[in-house]
């Protein structure tokens, strides 16, 4: 017989941290969340204007996620490759997802030199 944890909301619990990074280097948040089903993680980036863009893998953006299935925990990583200091002040955001709610938890970058 195969246990199923019961349903629960995500809950962030080890949030991103506010992160320091001299031009043109490499920017990381990570975030774990709990719950069942086991959550989405989708990480968002707001600009110093409030503007919201959901952040997807690319040239200079890695996400990857670590599953811990039968835990219901799943951690995420975002790292920001050749950052400028235009992107000095936005806010990144780890967005928890499951059928039963939501939870978020962010971090803001900060960027020196260059």
């Amino acid at each position: 017989m195969l246990f199923s944890p019961p349903p629960a909301v995500p809950v962030v619990t080890m949030p991103p941290v506010n992160t320091t990074v001299l031009a043109p280097g490499e920017a990381v948040f990570t975030c774990t969340v709990e719950g069942f089903p086991l959550p989405t993680i989708t990480w968002v980036m707001v600009a110093n204007d409030n503007m919201e863009t959901t952040l997807m893998p690319g040239d200079n953006i890695t996400i990857v996620d670590t599953l811990a299935t039968a835990s219901g925990v799943i951690s995420s990583a975002l790292t920001l490759r050749l950052t400028a200091l235009q992107q000095s002040g936005r806010r990144y955001v780890c967005l928890a997802t499951n059928t039963f709610g939501v939870d978020n938890e962010s971090a803001i970058l900060t960027i020196t030199g260059e």
